[in-house]
Order: structure tokens, then C-alpha cells, then sequence
């Protein structure tokens, strides 16, 4: 029978040296329980932001929710992006780059790591910018999809990514969507009082927002989800969500 694997809250790191704000949604340091998900972070930046560091054997995907975030890289890669813009930069075999608050002095940005495959951990390094406005979306009964990367029912995203993935964005109120690929990440908004029956697959991250979560299995007790909120499921659950304040919430399978 499937089951619950895991509910556990985020971790809220608070303000360092570069941020103003930090909650690691899911932690380095265990990539057995994620993989191929290293790291998925929350910040909120305003100064001095991320100055020049190296990254290798990784491709990073960062959306902007808020404000404005500017990047540069030793790759010729650079870009201003503003919110509900994103980037997507393969380190590979490594590359030096930079991520600053722009004009208006702040960005709120989530960040998602996902290793590569040791055998495409020497790719070329490269960045590309994801514009909200040169996305494609398709509409479905319930849901409109934005997709960044991979392809949904036919729809494939700008993003080239190095190692097969799928990266996409809704806002699903009743329906669901199938997911083509091995990889899929979904940046998720579901407004207050919808209600949604939805399929499952593995890792969700609430960033934002509350909900309650019954299962079509009557043996499962319901969850209550808050900010910071992760939770592990078998793959294939249905689910019902209702939404009391605008959720936000991050899909990884």
C-alpha cells in the first residue's frame, strides 16, 4: 500500500553575509533522500547579494518571484531578470559567476541544484535567460502551464538543459497534468478556496501559503501544510487540496 514517506519542516537559515533572509527548503548534505535534487533555497537579497563564485557538475535553475536579480558569469553569460523571469546555468565542467539585487535593490529568488550525471559533468559551461514573456504555456481544464524546460503534452520549453529535465509553472485550481519526463520540477501557485485533485510524485516544498491535503486512500490521514513544510510521498497518490491562504509550493520528481 502506498504511504506517507516523510513530513518535515524546511530549514529557516535567517540573514548571512550575502542575504537578507535564507530557508534551505531542501538541505545539502543528503542526496541519497533527493538526488537528483541537491539543493532547493529561498533568499531574499538586497546587498552585496552572491559577489563571483565557482560552481562544476551542477546545473542551477533560478526563478525570480520578486524584484529584480542581476547575473554575470566567465561564460559570456549575462542578464537582467525580473519577477517571474528565470535562468537556467549548467556549470559543468566549471564556470565563475555572480548574482546581485539590480535596479530597485532587491530580489526574493528561489534557487533549485540538480546534479549531473558523471557523464555529463564535463559539458560546457553556458547560461540562458528564461523571460517570462518568451515562455510558452498551454492551457488545461484547471490549470495553466508555463513551461521552462522538457515538454508537457507537446509543449517543450526554451531551457536546453545538459541532462534530461523538466522544469514547469502553473496554476492549477481544479484538473491535473501529466509530467513527460524522468525529472520534473513544478513551481506551483494555488489561490485561496480552490480545490484541486491532483497526482503526486515524489518531493513537494511549500514556500508560501497554507493548505489542507486529504488523500483519495481513506486509510491516510490528512495533512495540514504551512511554509517551510516538505513532504515525501510514494509516487501515484491522489490527492485534494484545499487552500486557505495563497500557496506557492515547489514539485520535484
Amino acid at each position: 500500500m502506498r504511504g506517507i514517506d516523510r513530513v518535515e519542516d524546511g530549514l529557516h537559515a535567517g540573514p548571512d553575509a550575502e542575504v537578507d533572509d535564507k530557508w534551505l527548503h531542501v538541505r545539502p548534505g543528503d542526496p541519497a533522500r533527493t538526488a537528483p535534487f541537491l539543493v532547493l533555497s529561498e533568499e531574499w537579497i538586497s546587498a552585496p547579494g552572491f559577489d563571483w563564485h565557482p560552481h562544476r557538475g551542477i546545473e542551477t535553475v533560478t526563478v525570480v518571484l520578486d524584484g529584480v536579480l542581476a547575473h554575470e558569469d566567465d561564460a559570456g553569460g549575462a542578464g537582467v531578470l525580473e519577477a517571474g523571469d528565470a535562468q537556467w546555468m549548467t556549470a559543468g565542467r566549471g564556470i565563475v559567476h555572480r548574482e546581485v539585487a539590480g535596479r530597485g535593490g532587491h530580489a526574493h529568488v528561489l534557487q533549485l541544484w540538480l546534479d549531473l550525471p558523471a557523464d555529463a559533468r564535463s559539458a560546457a559551461p553556458g547560461h540562458r535567460q528564461l523571460r517570462a514573456a518568451d515562455r510558452p504555456r498551454l492551457a488545461r481544464p484547471g490549470v495553466e502551464i508555463d513551461v521552462l524546460a522538457g515538454t508537457v503534452d507537446g509543449t517543450t520549453g526554451p531551457a536546453r538543459p545538459v541532462s534530461p529535465a523538466q522544469v514547469v509553472s502553473g496554476s492549477p485550481s481544479t484538473g491535473s497534468v501529466d509530467l513527460d519526463e524522468d525529472m520534473g520540477i513544478g513551481v506551483w501557485e494555488m489561490t485561496p478556496g480552490a480545490m484541486s485533485d491532483v497526482e503526486i510524485d515524489e518531493v513537494f516544498v511549500v514556500v508560501a501559503g497554507s493548505a489542507t491535503v486529504e488523500f483519495v486512500d481513506p486509510a491516510l490521514p490528512s495533512i495540514e501544510l504551512e511554509a517551510g513544510s516538505i513532504v515525501r510521498l510514494e509516487a501515484g497518490m491522489r490527492t485534494i487540496w484545499t487552500v486557505r491562504e495563497t500557496l506557492r509550493k515547489v514539485y520535484l520528481a
